[in-house]
């Protein structure tokens, strides 16, 4: 019994190999359209009844042809693309949280002059810290220069 091959499987081929070929004779066969008695178009693979009808031959157009690549390689450039707009997308995410980060320097940058603004128009006693911690009157040279880098930086960051 070691020696016998089974072929159960054989009647299984040759009706999958019959019913293509049937199928592929039904689809070159071509469509008929036809009108009937009743003034209803009819299509059909059959050709129509020899009563006389309006009969025309509707000529299939060809399936779609392969083209040259072969389905691995429009598999790979679909990937492909689907890795560049991702590659896209991340992009924009990265130009978009780096231009948000700018603009809240510039609200927070112009928010420090404008303070600074105030504090140097309206102060009657202009102090500052030295670096040794001290706190010490400004001088007018000193706080024109600090006035004038002020409004240098609103301009900058306020628009």
């Amino acid at each position: 019994m070691m020696g016998r091959k089974i072929r159960a499987h054989r009647p299984f081929r040759l009706s999958v190999v019959v019913g293509g070929i049937l199928l592929s004779a039904a689809v070159h066969a071509g469509v008929y359209r036809w009108v009937d008695e009743n003034g209803v178009t009819v299509y059909s693979q059959v050709p129509p009844p020899a009563v006389e009808t309006e009969k025309k031959r509707i000529d299939l157009p060809p399936p779609p042809g392969n083209t040259q690549q072969e389905p691995g390689q429009n598999l790979e450039q679909t990937w492909r693309n689907m890795r560049d707009r991702q590659d896209l997308t991340k992009e924009q995410g990265e130009a978009d949280a780096e231009h948000e980060q700018r603009q809240q320097a510039e609200e927070t940058n112009c928010g420090i002059a404008r303070r600074t603004l105030e504090q140097l128009d309206n102060s009657e006693r202009r102090l500052v810290k030295t670096a040794s911690g001290y706190t010490r009157e400004m001088t007018d040279s000193e706080r024109k220069k600090r006035l004038d880098k002020a409004r240098e930086m609103e301009q900058k960051f306020c628009k």
